[in-house]
């Protein structure tokens, strides 16, 4: 390496660092990596480096440690997150091998790597040579972090895409190869960020943004279009492609990148959105960035943004080229995923950006990225486009009547919700369309839709200002006297006459003459008029109420002519009412190609041939000549010239056979054979879902893919393309997780008729017309998840496949052989299928009921539990084995334990917060259910929601346990310990005043909530099966993880702490001592006072199919007391400590009661004189007893503090000091008054006030009793009332009453009101001191049942007063 260094070989690991980095799929010898993520490089021969290596890392033209673009780093003992570093892996007598880092937000592109050595006392440079840094979904510290591994494979490696397009009316879709791991093509790529006009301007500023995601789409959507920058596609809509390419022609990025190095970096000439988006698509795949087509139909072009867009019509019903706003059949974009750090975790995950060429942005065309959730919830106020796509998806469309003559236009009618339908994109893992409307917007014309757009128009500033062209009110608010709409008589095929039904209708009472002008165009699917194919006009009258219908023909002789590529036609009908306001009908239409059928005649395997046969028909009746057919795949472009094709009178079709093999291969021409038999295959299938998902009990799941349990039969229908012959069988693969294997009982591979070594089984039925329906079983320990299922057919020595589709396995209660089987049916209802739950807080003195929804059904929560799984650290070791064991639920239990929480640095769901503010994130009290929690976490890229408590953690784990088919529910353990020590015994303290001191890390909580999940326990024995406690909340890492559980409630009553998982923690929750202490100021501290009995007192469950509290204390001890108690007390210290026990452990075991210390001859109690109701003053009595005949004088110190949940003091808010002389066996009574005006504005969501007396007897040497007493102040009630009877699907009214409790007024005041979690925010009026007051409140049940309705009070004053009812909504 230079002057005083030998020069070794270097091996870069090609091989394994690119199956370690995901990058194995690319072209080339350079090595390729990702960053955030090591890679190892080996030196051979010479003298060993040692530490004294120095590496040098640089990228762009003039590399810098300031814009971090230049990286020095030496060997070090561990990897850095926030900066390269290289970590000694190995050594051997010639070599060493060395592990380079790079941060998680390094600068991505094509980098020199050097290397000093400074081991002779001079130092030497020598280069090593190049490598590529990308982005990196797989890692947690990247901003383009992508968690769900399907995920990844879909928007990161997969080469081949599907498009959507059409209309609204008729969606159709097309393949596309997008080939981002193609020859070349990554330096393509990296030459196109070079090629920018912002690397022209500043090209060190622009390399060192290149480690933004944000940056890099934006420049990207720039240069993929050429209208500034020679970049890649020049777009063309005028329907002339002279010099170029019809932009249909296209079917795959790879030939349109190679063609733009090889012109010397000119524009291709054509394309149009579908093209620009697909090459985008491949160039951010190629960097790294999860990226996927969508796309928008009826697609607003809102030229002048004010969110409107207007369309003009003349007299006779033509669509008029005026003005610059459009609407499209439909447009294609992309969505990015990234974290927006810029606005903020709400606005991150899927970004949209957009390299068609429409309006300029910042002076460059290009669109982007903005944030999908912005759009959604109408912040179109950030960066970047924002107002743009808001208004392709949700823009107001007014129609027009313009008159050339004098240039006036009268509006015909307006419409909110034409605009972004069937917003689309490909399902991950197979060819189905996914429709992701809903995350572009509120449902269209609900209030939410209607208040963002808004919103928007606010933002905008377009409320207030004056619009010389917009629309009057009055024209608004105008209604038609008739309707009208075009009905599709026949199917739409090029070739065939055009049959339309124009049906109109009567909406008055008087007879209406219409006279309609109707016109047909062809259009390209930007819906711009290209040729009249056709037109007529009729006269019409319409009796009151009538409804007429009038075929319409038009023949293929006149549009073929006149037809573009886009084969899309517009017909109108421009409706003149005689008195009345013009009505326009119209409809657009597109004509279907003749299909293309291929087949792939065999198995395809790597590096040998594959016979595929591609059928096609001519469908019109004419031959049509000079056919040619294109080919295209992964590395493979074939042009086939053909002979003609005869008219589809004689249904001829023109086979084709020829070899693809790999890449290598590709340049070999198609070899021709004689049209062969055609192998059996599967041309459809019908996953059956109602009937599978009925039977399953799977039927109330979002999720559109068919989901269903373990151990149970679920039937498919397949369609084959021919009966099945003699020495032809069928067998079935179901495959899960990363690496499906057999012996990781991940892979099943199962004939028909036989019963599979795996468990699985397939039968089939005999088959019907056209098709055969085949019976599929798992067996009952399956792993659960989602799996692949391909058809297997074996034909003498051939073997083909054909993936079926996916499916998600659940567990399953109903099953006797399942872990998790529950044999009570109510039971299964209420712990797996219930969607609404109770919560139990306060305290062991006054228990209250609080409402949550756990909403595990609805959408997307499936598949937000099994990316949470895949999120584990359990995964990330090994994935492999990690999903081997999905099918035991204690494992998936404890693994989901950990994820709920965010304290491992898991992307768990939610960060726990019990102190302090929680400004500008989510006070714990506010949250009524998982459902929104969930889909935040998503929302926010899993990051973990800010904030949860103990009751929280318990809900959410309720919903993602139930999701997944283990029977759980919520307990609430009142008075629990935190035994820090794991000593059987609780320390609290407490000064010279009996104020409690927050000292000590064992604590004691008014309650606290854990989960149970019912399941067998094979690795315990039968004895510890039933109900398993889990615990989500962070309190006391496990295995080096915050996780808790499970643990059998049978060992935990039983004493068997010994026991996996967590036995121990949660016995001392429900059964340890409680101690006592006095703290001087000497700081010498003296144990007042050992309580045996206090902890764990009336645990609480939600009862069977009603809101009633059960108490289940006897499920996790015997009476305490008791001698059952006594002994597994003495077993369970015995576990632990066994005979070698402290002294004061043993002492403490065998004397668990008060008379362990000095008894002071005195008892005492609090006693509240009246309900402590918030707002009020709080009123008590301290009650004395004397215990003995003789005189004593009691020094009494009270203390009152406002407190959490967890008994952690927040504020003292009242001390006091009395004397009391007690006689003889005397009681006295001291009144004590806390104040409104003294805990008012200390008090915490808790409403929390414990209050002490630390009783001094007099002349006994210090002798003193602790009393103490925790106060809950009353809420004033929410008053909800419901109709006596509630019917589905129609509206009911209730009454909500809500009161102002303080002596004081309060303003602010915002009622939040939760239904199926649907949340309405309702502003208030402030009111007035003790004021009560009452709103309306209407909605609309869209199913039979239960249905939880929670209410959520807050103000300026205090926060977070909830009410709830469960409504029992009866069928029609």
């Amino acid at each position: 390496m230079g002057q005083g260094m030998t020069q070794p070989s270097l091996n870069w690991h090609l091989k394994e660092n690119a199956k370690d980095h995901h990058t194995s799929k690319f072209s080339g010898k350079e090595l390729i990596v990702r960053r955030g993520q090591g890679f190892t490089i080996t030196f051979n021969g010479a003298e060993q480096p040692g530490q004294n290596l120095t590496f040098i890392a640089e990228t762009g033209p003039k590399p810098s440690k300031q814009t971090k673009t230049q990286a020095t780093f030496g060997i070090s003992s561990t990897v850095s997150k926030e900066s390269w570093s290289a970590v000694l892996k190995s050594t051997t007598s010639n070599s060493v091998s060395i592990s380079i880092s790079s941060p998680a937000n390094a600068v991505i592109g094509r980098y020199k790597l050097s290397v000093q050595n400074a081991s002779s006392g001079s130092s030497s440079t020598a280069n090593l040579g190049t490598f590529v840094l990308l982005f990196n979904p797989w890692s947690s510290g990247d901003d383009v972090f992508l968690p769900n591994q399907a995920e990844c494979q879909e928007y990161v490696l997969e080469e081949f895409g599907i498009i959507f397009a059409g209309n609204k009316h008729h969606i159709n879709s097309f393949g596309w190869n997008f080939g981002q791991f193609q020859e070349d093509i990554l330096n393509i790529c990296i030459s196109m960020l070079d090629r920018s006009l912002n690397y022209r301007q500043d090209p060190v500023t622009d390399v060192s943004h290149r480690n933004d995601p944000k940056y890099v789409g934006r420049v990207l959507s720039a240069m993929v279009n050429a209208n500034d920058d020679q970049g890649v596609v020049l777009g063309n809509w005028s329907g002339n492609y002279e010099g170029g390419k019809n932009p249909s022609s296209w079917n795959g990025s790879g030939e349109i990148l190679q063609s733009w190095k090889k012109s010397g970096f000119k524009p291709v000439r054509y394309g149009q959105c579908w093209v620009f988006a697909a090459v985008l698509t491949t160039v951010l795949r190629c960097l790294g960035i999860p990226t996927r087509t969508i796309t928008n139909f009826s697609s607003a072009h809102d030229a002048d943004e004010n969110l409107r867009v207007d369309e003009f019509y003349d007299a006779s019903g033509n669509h008029l080229n005026r003005g610059a706003d459009s609407v499209w059949n439909f447009h294609v974009w992309n969505e990015s995923w990234f974290s927006r750090s810029d606005l903020g975790p709400s606005y991150s995950g899927w970004q949209i950006l957009d390299a068609t060429p429409q309006e300029e942005s910042g002076g460059i065309y290009r669109c982007g990225p903005a944030s999908r959730n912005a759009i959604k919830e109408g912040d179109i106020d950030l960066d970047y486009d924002c107002p743009f796509v808001f208004a392709e998806v949700n823009a107001d469309c007014m129609y027009w009547n313009y008159d050339s003559t004098n240039g006036k236009k009268t509006l015909i009618f307006s419409e909110s919700t034409v605009i972004g339908q069937f917003i689309s994109t490909k399902a991950v893992g197979r060819d189905d369309r996914v429709d992701v409307t809903n995350d572009y917007k509120h449902k269209e014309g609900s209030k939410n839709e209607r208040d963002t757009y808004k919103k928007a128009r606010k933002k905008l500033g377009l409320e207030d200002k004056f619009d010389p062209t917009a629309p009057t009110p009055k024209e608004i608010e105008q209604k038609p006297d008739i309707s009208g709409k075009f009905k599709v008589a026949d199917t739409l095929i090029v070739g065939k006459d055009l049959s339309l039904i124009l049906v109109l209708a009567n909406l008055t009472s008087d007879d209406k003459t219409v006279q309609v002008n109707m016109t047909a165009w062809s259009t390209v699917y930007t819906r711009k008029p290209v040729h009249e194919i056709w037109k007529d006009s009729i006269s019409v009258t319409l009796a009151p109420q009538e409804e007429k219908k009038f075929p319409i023909k038009i023949s293929y002789t006149e549009y073929q002519q006149r037809l573009t590529t886009d084969n899309t036609i517009q017909v109108t009908a421009l409706c003149h009412v005689e008195g009345g306001i013009p009505v326009l009908v119209s409809r657009d239409i597109t004509l279907d190609k003749p299909d293309i059928d291929i087949q792939v005649l065999g198995e395809a395997e790597l590096n040998k041939e594959v016979d595929v046969e591609v059928t096609f028909t001519n469908p019109i009746d004419v031959e049509v000549m000079d056919c040619v057919l294109q080919v295209e795949g992964s590395d493979l472009y074939i042009k086939v010239s053909l002979q003609s094709v005869s008219h589809f009178v004689h249904k001829l079709a023109y086979k084709l056979l020829y070899a693809l093999t790999n890449a290598a291969a590709s340049k070999k021409r198609p070899r021709y054979g004689s049209v062969q038999a055609t192998d059996l295959t599967p041309t459809h299938i019908s996953w059956q879902p109602s009937a599978n998902a009925r039977v399953h009990h799977t039927d109330r799941y979002a999720n559109r893919e068919l989901t269903m349990r373990r151990g149970q039969a679920f039937v498919i229908s397949l369609y084959f393309n021919r009966p099945q012959q003699p020495g032809e069988s069928l067998g079935f693969v179901a495959e899960t997780g990363p690496s499906p294997s057999e012996s990781h009982h991940t892979r099943a591979v199962f004939n028909v008729s036989e019963a599979g070594a795996s468990g699985w089984q397939a039968t089939q039925e005999p088959s019907e017309s056209g098709y055969t329906n085949f019976t599929i079983s798992s067996p009952a320990n399956a792993v659960i998840g989602r799996y692949n299922l391909t058809l297997q057919v074996t034909s003498g020595n051939r073997i083909f496949s054909r993936f079926l589709g996916q499916f998600v396995m659940l567990f399953n209660p109903w099953c006797p052989g399942d872990d998790v089987y529950m044999a009570n049916e109510n039971e299964r209802q209420e712990y797996v299928l219930n969607e609404n739950g109770i919560i139990f807080v306060g305290n062991a003195k006054y228990i209250e009921a609080r409402g949550w929804y756990y909403g595990q059904f609805q959408d997307p929560l499936l598949n937000i539990c099994l990316t949470m799984l895949d999120l584990s650290l359990y995964y990330r070791q090994d994935p492999a084995m990690d999903v081997s064991r999905r099918g035991d639920p204690k494992y998936v239990g404890r693994v989901i334990s950990s994820m709920i929480n965010g304290n491992d640095n898991d992307n768990g769901v939610l960060l726990g917060k019990w102190q302090g503010s929680f400004h500008s994130h989510e006070n714990p009290s506010r949250w009524d259910g998982s459902v929104v929690i969930l889909r935040k976490w998503r929302q926010d890229n899993y990051r973990p929601v800010q904030y949860g408590q103990c009751w929280v953690f318990a809900g959410v784990m309720c919903t993602v346990l139930r999701c997944l088919g283990i029977p759980t529910r919520l307990i609430s353990n009142f008075n629990s310990a935190h035994d820090v020590d794991r000593n059987l015994s609780i320390d609290k303290y407490y000064d010279s005043s009996g104020k409690s001191l927050n000292i000590g890390k064992d604590s004691t909580w008014d309650y606290h909530v854990w989960n149970e999940s019912w399941f067998t326990r094979r690795d315990l024995g039968a004895s510890y099966n039933g109900w398993q406690v889990l615990d989500a909340t962070p309190q006391e890492q496990s295995k080096g993880l915050f996780q808790c559980g499970p643990a059998s409630v049978i060992a935990i009553k039983e004493g068997d702490v010994d026991l996996d998982y967590d036995t121990l923690f949660v016995y001392t929750e429900v059964n340890a001592d409680c101690n006592r202490w006095i703290v001087y100021n000497d700081g010498t501290k003296k144990r007042v006072y050992c309580d045996t009995e206090i902890i764990g007192r009336f645990i609480s469950t939600k009862a069977v199919g009603s809101n009633s509290r059960v108490d289940v204390t006897y499920n996790y001890k015997y009476p305490e007391g008791s001698s059952e108690e006594r002994r597994v007390y003495r077993k369970a210290w015995a576990k632990i400590f066994g005979s070698n026990a402290p002294e004061r452990h043993r002492e403490s075991s065998n004397e668990r009661s008060s008379e362990a210390m000095r008894n002071p001859g005195i008892s005492g109690k609090f006693k509240l004189a009246e309900p402590p109701v918030f707002g009020k003053d709080i009123s008590l009595i301290l009650i004395l007893n004397n215990l003995s005949f003789d005189h004593k004088t009691v020094k009494v110190d009270i203390s009152a503090s406002t407190v959490l949940y967890t008994r952690r003091a927040v504020a003292e808010i009242l001390q006091a000091t009395t004397s009391v002389d007690l006689g003889s066996n005397q009681e006295k009574h001291i009144q004590l008054k806390i104040p409104y005006t003294y805990y008012g504005k200390y008090l915490t969501t808790d409403k929390r006030i414990q209050v002490t007396a630390l009783c001094e007897v007099m002349n006994m040497h210090g002798i003193k009793l602790l009393v103490e007493k925790t106060i809950i102040l009353e809420d004033t009630n929410i008053i909800i009332k419901v109709p006596q009877r509630v019917v589905v699907n129609k509206a009911a009214t209730l009454e909500i009453s809500y009161a102002n409790p303080l002596p004081e007024p309060v303003d602010s005041c915002v009622l939040l009101v939760t239904l199926m979690n649907q949340q309405v925010k309702i502003h208030l009026a402030g009111l007035a001191p003790r004021e009560r007051s009452k709103i309306y409140f209407e909605f609309t049940p869209r199913r039979t049942g239960p249905l939880q309705l929670q209410v959520d009070f807050s103000c300026d004053k205090f926060s977070h007063v909830k009410g709830f009812i469960t409504i029992a909504v009866a069928p029609a």
